[in-house]
């Protein structure tokens, strides 16, 4: 369970940061205190009373919410994989990729 709490708060903060949002931001649009956000996004607690409430609030499913498979692996896997994949792709789709690793530089 604690993994899974741990896990669960990262995929929360992955969100909630791609959505521009702040703790405090999550925490008044399900209408709770920021620190309760920031309990669950380090682990420490798990967000079974509000955890509907966040993915409504994040304007996501609950599937999506609990897609965190890339966060369990390390950052040498993931690039590993980028490496041995890259090549499978779609020329289109490589640009699109190229581009948004050049945007985040």
């Amino acid at each position: 369970m604690k993994e899974l709490r741990k896990i669960l708060g990262k995929r929360i903060k992955e969100i909630r940061l791609s959505q521009n949002l702040t703790q405090e931001g999550l925490a008044e649009l399900i209408g709770v205190d920021w620190k309760t956000i920031s309990r669950i996004e380090i682990g420490h607690s798990f967000p079974s009373k509000t955890l509907i409430a966040i993915a409504n609030a994040l304007r996501i499913t609950l599937p999506e919410l609990f897609d965190f498979e890339h966060l369990k692996e390390d950052i040498q896997t993931q690039k590993k994989y980028i490496a041995e994949n890259i090549y499978n792709y779609p020329d289109d789709k490589v640009t699109i990729i190229y581009r948004m690793m050049k945007a985040m530089r």
